[in-house]
């Protein structure tokens, strides 16, 4: 007489081992395991660049060649982000193109980070990061990060820092932004130079807030952004114009 496995019992060895999961995420910032999870980075608007990173480890007895996928779930207008495995891609690429070995029991603790630029914005963007088995898909793992961005950085920085945040929104249309701080409420000014080195536009500030310029008339192409407080130039970077 043949014996057979109750129902019940059929369905949990086949979840425990048809789902089986052989990857583990972790902060970098403590280990802690944050495995399928929801993460929170705090960021203020003071940073051009807020970057989470993550060790990935390999619980399997096999090598794993791995990729990441990146899902906005929920993303402030205005804002970029891109995903880094290995390489560092374009912020429209949602699925790392190559995957990267992790062998048994190793733990992946250079090749991740989450970038996300918050262009000043105050405001949540939510996104998921899944890292998977590329010849087995559903061995995977997520997590999802919020990136959480407040404006306590510029109030904190007004009285003792010379700052200018990067350019926003970038590329830029019809105008572009920065916030800015000077150390000790000293005067000074943002510049707006063409690649030839020629002044396009000027505005004169003090102490702490922000600028807008009109860029509507403006040729596409690169310019430059020179932050002067107190007759010396503090930091020069650039922006693009794309119409």
């Amino acid at each position: 007489m043949k014996k057979y496995l109750p129902l019940f019992l059929v369905f949990t060895v086949f979840n425990i081992f048809g789902y089986a999961q052989s990857l583990q995420l972790f902060t970098i910032e403590n280990g802690t395991n944050v495995t399928n999870t929801t993460y929170t980075h705090q960021g203020t608007v003071a940073e051009d660049e807020i970057i989470v990173g993550l060790h990935v480890k390999n619980n399997s007895s096999s090598s794993m060649s791995v990729k990441v996928r990146r899902i906005n779930q929920s993303i402030v207008p205005g804002t970029q982000n891109a995903l880094c495995w290995g390489l560092c891609y374009s912020p429209l690429v949602n699925l790392s193109p190559t995957a990267i070995t992790i062998d048994a029991g190793a733990t992946n603790t250079v090749d991740f980070a989450g970038h996300y630029l918050p262009y000043a914005l105050v405001g949540v963007s939510t996104v998921m990061y899944s890292f998977f088995d590329a010849t087995n898909p559903n061995d995977s793992v997520w997590i999802i990060v919020q990136y959480d961005v407040t404006n306590t950085g510029v109030q904190n920085l007004s009285s003792n820092t010379n700052y200018i945040s990067g350019a926003y929104p970038s590329p830029a249309n019809n105008f572009v932004s920065f916030n800015f701080c000077t150390k000790g409420n000293l005067k000074g000014h943002i510049a707006i130079h063409n690649i030839l080195g020629e002044l396009i536009k000027k505005v004169d500030i003090f102490s702490s807030g922000s600028v807008k310029f009109n860029t509507s008339e403006l040729k596409q192409g690169a310019y430059v952004v020179t932050f002067v407080v107190d007759d010396k130039i503090i930091k020069t970077s650039r922006f693009l114009v794309a119409h």
